[in-house]
């Protein structure tokens, strides 16, 4: 490298006063000494005209501040719409894949596609680089996103890189040249000796952070170049040895400062104040912005937050000098290292920081600010206290998001966890949100075995062991019924001295929840409502939220359908609006409980993709919301037309320990249904005989009026439908309006009409509040119509409800004929070995198969799909070779049989 002329370079002084004009506020604002990096800027104006590009770049290789210079000073060439087309965003594990969606595509965005920044996006969660990935893969061209990264990111490469979609910057680009080397080092040592910049250039071979450390360093001496030629002599460039160095040239005002925001990467100017307890923090942190690499000026907070979590607000302690309360500052990755080490290595500065910021912690508890409050206590090396504080507030930082926090914690501080007990039911749930079921047993296993004698008698730890014994019960390790008799104790107060602040809404939805799965539904929907309201009041949103679903689900099983659909969507928009985290189990939840209150509701369903789409995540131990996925799943195959594929989902041995009475009559009630599809009279005795054995009588008449109908015996089959309709006590499915709406198709076929109306009647009046019309679709095969008769009722009674199911059921024939041309019979089946293996048919023998199901003839078919009847007996014969039948009858059994149609 040659030595740079003994004049100083000529800096870009003014790019402060320049930098303002065409960028949008959220961009990091360039230092008062900056460099253009022009080299950079070329290569970013090139890449960025593909889909992605990835910078990346080691901790203090200047990715930030060049992508900043590049966007405020390199793109003047661009127009004013242009350069505001840019949205900028800091990588955190809160930017999930919805809230990346919201900026690529935001509402009523022109044709022009947004520029997206990413800054150190190796911080983004595993979910959001999926979605990237796959967008990149389907969606290109909806795509302009730059991701900054200090390392290489999982996405596939090679494909969108061959096809122009895809482009790395990395190495010899983020090196500065020797003229900016002299440039910044000149400005930070404030010397002009030629001699000075060419060590320092050759010992940092062009790595930013390190060159401005160096100069740094070397300008806190009065002989410069001795100090330059010491630094010559190291045997290594250390980045960490010289941050400490200028550390250590600071003024000790600030020293405290960055000592007191150690593990904020980014505050606010009224937060340093807050917590260095110094009224012009504000002028502190603008004094090390000058230098572009100790702090970082980001402009004014942004409102609302793209990722929905906020800088918590502080009381002012006094004026701030310096510029906006609000203005963000980052602290550079290098010197956060430093003052973590040196926080480590303790002192009377850190000392002096410790007590500072524990007067701000006591500040932040009583505000109600427990999640700002635990992070500082860690990054200050506090671990009593932060213990103490998860003691205390461990619910509150759970429900904000704080999970990694805590899991650090647990893994770094073991001793400290180890001697308090009441930080082990917080890292329980922490691992139990998480689906870490093993984990958690572990904390509650030691919560129940270890807990000194004296923490028995308070009422905290009366309310976590009763959540510790429901969820261990819920797993089969315990009685869940003995369970959830201690935790309707403890709610009621009559064990310790009454339910705590603090784990109360935890408990209400706990007990809730397992009240569900137990039948106990009234019980349930006390608690729920209980631990909805609480959460709302305590400012615990992502637990109301969690609460609200289950709530929601309650209300379907209670045949609430249309108050179950509106709590979903009141759920689901809660999340989207954002919360501090996702709460994917819950919106999983209130999605199925969409799902299912859809399929009941006019107007029907058409398609699968008439319904949301859900997550498909379910804790392990949600038994109930395990059990109806599964229904769910049934239904959705039965809309499907696949009447087998359903009866194969249902007859799965069950997943869940020992399912509750109810729940395994709604299996049975479904199973049966399902088998009156396939003709199966004997199957229908066998379930109404054990629904009498389980002690639900009036579901087993249900059935047995579906068997009597299967047998061609109208009144018997009434008879038992009318017991039904006064026996039964499932809201779900809804059994009374489907006895009611059987029983009057009967009836009306046996020539009793005023009796069927007066019963349709009753079945309207019973449907309207729940908006559930599945009673309506016909599920007898001797009864008339149920459209014949809803609109002899229109006429008798106009009603805006039985207008909705006139026009629902008009044209739609019964279950029975929708579904039977598609559903092998009991005798099909047997017509069938076990051991056939499952055809491969073409598109055209597939259109021809479902022709003859139903019932065409060759010249109907040949006409449906424009082809010659030869053509059409040629599809048939290669049908029947593969089906290995030679008649039509043995080709639909084995059709129906192996779900072919």
């Amino acid at each position: 490298m040659t030595s740079p002329t003994t004049a100083r370079p000529k800096s870009n002084g003014k790019a402060g006063e320049l930098l303002e004009q065409g960028a949008p506020p959220d961009v990091p604002r360039l230092p008062r000494v900056y460099v253009p990096r022009t080299q950079l800027w070329q290569r970013l104006d090139q890449a960025t005209d593909s889909p992605l590009t990835l910078l990346v770049g080691p901790m203090g290789s200047g990715k930030t501040l060049g992508v900043s210079g590049w966007l405020r000073l390199g793109r003047r060439h661009l127009d004013q719409d242009e350069r505001d087309a840019v949205v900028w965003l800091h990588g955190e594990q809160a930017l999930g894949p919805q809230d990346l969606r919201r900026v690529l595509d935001p509402p009523g965005r022109g044709r022009a596609t947004p520029l997206v920044i990413v800054d150190d996006a190796h911080l983004l969660p595993a979910a959001t680089l999926r979605y990237v990935d796959t967008r990149l893969d389907q969606e290109p061209e909806s795509l302009r996103l730059l991701l900054v990264s200090r390392w290489d990111l999982p996405i596939t490469r090679l494909g969108p890189e061959l096809l122009g979609h895809f482009t790395v910057l990395r190495g010899e680009i983020l090196r500065l040249t020797e003229r900016e080397s002299a440039v910044l080092v000149a400005e930070h040592s404030r010397s002009d000796s030629a001699e000075v910049a060419r060590i320092i250039m050759d010992r940092t071979e062009g790595w930013c952070g390190a060159t401005v450390l160096a100069a740094r360093a070397v300008g806190n001496f009065s002989d410069r170049l001795a100090a330059a030629r010491q630094f010559e002599t190291q045997d290594l460039v250390a980045a960490d040895r010289v941050a400490s160095e200028v550390f250590a040239a600071l003024q000790p005002r600030e020293r405290h400062l960055l000592l007191c925001v150690a593990g904020n990467d980014v505050v606010t100017a009224e937060t340093a104040a807050h917590l260095s307890h110094d009224s012009g923090a504000g002028q502190v942190l603008s004094g090390l912005e000058t230098t572009g690499l100790l702090v970082t000026h980001l402009g004014p907070s942004p409102s609302p937050p793209v990722t929905g979590r906020a800088e918590p607000s502080h009381q002012r302690d006094g004026d701030l000098a310096g510029g906006d309360p609000g203005d963000r500052y980052r602290i550079h990755p290098l010197m956060a290292e430093v003052v973590r080490r040196r926080i480590l290595a303790g002192g009377v500065d850190v000392d002096r920081a410790k007590s500072t910021v524990l007067r701000a912690v006591r500040l932040d508890v009583a505000r109600g600010e427990a999640q700002p409050a635990f992070r500082r206590l860690v990054a200050l090396n506090l671990p009593e206290q932060a213990a103490a504080l998860i003691a205390s507030d461990g619910h509150t930082l759970l429900v904000h998001g704080d999970h990694a926090a805590l899991r650090g914690f647990a893994r770094r501080f073991r001793q400290t966890v180890d001697a308090n007990p009441g930080v082990w039911f917080c890292l329980a749930l922490e691992r139990w949100f998480d689906c870490d079921i093993e984990g958690a047993i572990s904390w509650m296993d030691r919560l129940l075995r270890d807990l000194p004698d004296e923490a028995r008698t308070s009422s905290e730890f009366d309310a976590q062991i009763a959540c510790v014994r429901m969820m261990r019960g819920r797993l089969g390790l315990e009685s869940l019924e003995a369970a959830v008799d201690l935790a309707e104790e403890v709610v009621s107060g009559e064990v310790g001295q009454g339910p705590p602040r603090l784990a109360l809404p935890h408990l209400l939805q706990e007990l809730g929840l397992n009240q569900i799965w137990l039948g106990r539904l009234e019980a349930a929907e006390a608690s729920l409502t209980d631990a909805v309201r609480l959460s709302q009041a305590w400012n615990m949103s992502v637990h109301a939220t969690t609460a609200m679903s289950h709530l929601a689900m309650l209300f379907f099983l209670q045949g609430k359908e249309s108050q179950s659909l509106r709590l979903a969507t009141l759920a689901l928009e809660g999340i989207e609006r954002g919360l501090p985290w996702r709460p994917v189990l819950a919106e999983h939840r209130a999605l199925l409980v969409s799902q299912l209150a859809r399929f009941t509701s006019l107007p029907f369903p058409r398609t699968i993709e008439d319904l949301p789409h859900t997550t498909e995540q379910v804790h392990p131990s949600d038994l109930t919301v395990k059990f109806w996925t599964r229904l769910r799943d049934v239904r959705l195959s039965l809309m499907d037309g696949a009447v087998m594929a359903a009866e194969r989902i249902i007859q799965e041995p069950v997943e869940t320990p020992n399912p509750p009475s109810y729940l395994r009559a709604v299996l049975h009630v479904e199973r049966g249904f399902l088998t009156a599809l396939t003709g199966d009279q004997h199957g229908l005795l066998g379930m109404a005989t054990a629904l009498d054995d389980l002690g639900w009588p009036g579901e087993g008449e249900l059935l047995r009026g579906l068997g009597a109908d299967l047998g061609g015996d109208r009144r018997l089959a009434a008879q038992h439908f009318a017991n039904a309709a006064a026996g039964v006590r499932l809201a779900q499915p809804p059994c009374r309006a489907l006895a009611l709406v059987c029983e009057a198709q009967l009836r009306d076929a046996l020539g009793e009409g005023a009796a069927a109306m007066d019963l349709l009647r009753t079945a309207v009046v019973v449907t309207e509040v729940r908006g559930n019309a599945v009673p309506f679709l016909g599920w007898t095969r001797q009864g008339t119509s149920t459209h014949v008769l809803l609109e002899r009722l229109q006429r008798e009674s106009p009603d805006p409800w039985v207008d909705q199911l006139v026009e629902a059921t008009r044209g739609v024939p019964g279950m029975s004929e929708v579904l039977g041309p598609w559903t092998a019979t009991v005798e099909e089946r047997q017509v069938v070995p076990e051991t056939v293996v499952r055809p491969v048919l073409s598109p055209r023998e597939r259109d021809v198969l479902r022709g003859l199901a139903r019932g065409a003839t060759y010249a109907d078919i040949a006409a449906a799909l424009y082809l010659s009847e030869n053509t059409v007996k040629t599809h048939v014969s290669s049908l029947y070779a593969k089906l290995g039948v030679r008649r039509r009858s043995d080709a639909l059994a084995v059709a129906r049989t192996l779900d072919l149609l």
